[in-house]
């Protein structure tokens, strides 16, 4: 008889916990958002993929190339930009919520969540691409 009200009091206290209050898991931290004091983002460029809000461009560029997709993003222009481009994007970048995970010459490499992207020189032109795939 003792042992089964000690059964019935744990199953009852099991019960009970099991239809407390649920717990509340926090999402982690966003990062601070720095928004750069010239340039715009490659959405005020007509971009619709959702990184182009947290990537900018320093002003006057010349662009040879576009493409715009769900997933995809590429820009392309002179290469004589070049230097610029990269200069303002590893400036930019972290405050954008951007982590830099390689910087080479000629060359960049971030991720911010699914995002990754690059930017690279070639003998005619530079890119700037992202992908979330």
């Amino acid at each position: 008889m003792k042992r089964r009200a000690i059964v019935t009091a744990l199953l009852v206290g099991f019960l009970a916990a099991g239809c407390s209050a649920p717990v509340l898991i926090e999402d982690p931290p966003q990062p601070e958002i720095t928004l750069p004091s010239e340039g715009r983002c490659l959405a005020d460029m007509g971009f619709t993929n959702p990184a182009a809000e947290f990537i900018w461009l320093p002003p006057g560029l010349s662009i040879s190339y576009r493409a715009d997709q769900p997933n995809l993003l590429t820009i392309a222009g002179p290469a004589d930009q070049s230097s610029v481009i990269e200069d303002y994007l590893h400036q930019t970048l972290p405050g954008l919520g951007w982590q830099i995970t390689s910087r080479g010459d000629g060359g960049l490499l971030f991720e911010r969540g699914q995002w990754h992207a690059g930017f690279a020189v070639g003998v005619d032109n530079w890119a700037l691409t992202a992908r979330n795939d």
